[in-house]
């Protein structure tokens, strides 16, 4: 169970969402785990989109 401090949030974002004045902090890139990008929106929330890698095999 999440504690009191940190909850996963998941929020549905269409591309337009996402370019109505969002900021690029990091494009995607790759990760050992998968990819992320960074953006921040209009009130200055940092928003983090990750794709999972592949599972191992």
């Amino acid at each position: 169970m999440p504690s009191a401090d940190r909850r996963l949030v998941t929020i549905v974002l269409t591309l337009a969402d996402l370019g109505a004045g969002a900021t690029v902090l990091h494009p995607p890139i790759d990760q050992p785990w998968g990819r992320s990008a960074r953006y921040s929106d209009l009130d200055g929330n940092t928003v983090e989109l990750t794709q999972p890698g592949d599972e191992p095999t």
